[in-house]
């Protein structure tokens, strides 16, 4: 409680509680933090490199990361759903490392820089509907002339791709499927659009 001179006492409002989006997006980018190619990261050189590697699922580089991140989103769980969620979290961090340097806060979104990349459609409706192991190497694919090109993004999105992909009994992610992937080819082809628009004018 505070004083006000003129009204007297008031009585402070606490801080509101984060949005789930919000709470989401900073896990994500305190993981791309930890896999910072640029010297700020946590994970030392030889530790990412082998996260760029390997199937992180199989790598005790991932359980190591995972042991002191992602405690909010792995405890409790148990059995088939533990297995499945570790899965899902090793391919974010292992495309998290494969980007590694090259996430912005408020950059472009992961669907509007594949469209910025010039990727090409069939390859993104390949990684827009891809699920089960086939997700990881289609979105590794949708990413490669991101990486060539060295382009910043917003990582979360991507992250989300992989989390919420369907699966027959639980869900990890707080969005469905539908509306994360409506999201990334909503913002994929406006940002076509706008090119289109742009190179029209030119």
């Amino acid at each position: 409680m505070t004083e006000d001179a003129s009204t007297g006492p008031t009585i402070e409002q606490p801080p509101a509680a984060p949005t789930p989006r919000n709470a989401f997006a900073s896990l994500v980018f305190r993981l791309a933090r930890e896999l910072s190619d640029r010297g700020a990261g946590g994970v030392p050189r030889g530790e990412l490199a082998s996260l760029r590697r390997e199937d992180g699922a199989r790598s005790p580089v991932f359980y190591k990361l995972a042991a002191r991140m992602l405690g909010e989103v792995l405890d409790g769980l148990a059995g088939e759903n533990l297995t499945e969620a570790e899965r899902r979290w090793a391919r974010v961090v292992h495309l998290l490392a494969k980007t590694s340097g090259q996430h912005r806060p408020g950059a472009s979104s992961f669907g509007a820089i594949l469209a910025d990349a010039d990727l090409a459609e069939p390859r993104f409706l390949r990684a827009l509907r891809a699920e089960g192991d086939a997700l990881d190497a289609a979105v590794r694919n949708a990413l490669a002339p991101v990486v060539q090109k060295a382009l910043g993004f917003d990582p979360v999105d991507l992250a989300a791709l992989v989390l919420s992909a369907p699966h027959r009994s639980a869900r990890f992610h707080y969005e469905s499927a539908d509306s994360v992937r409506r999201r990334i080819a909503r913002d994929f082809y406006r940002a076509e659009a706008k090119q289109s628009l742009t190179t029209n004018h030119e």
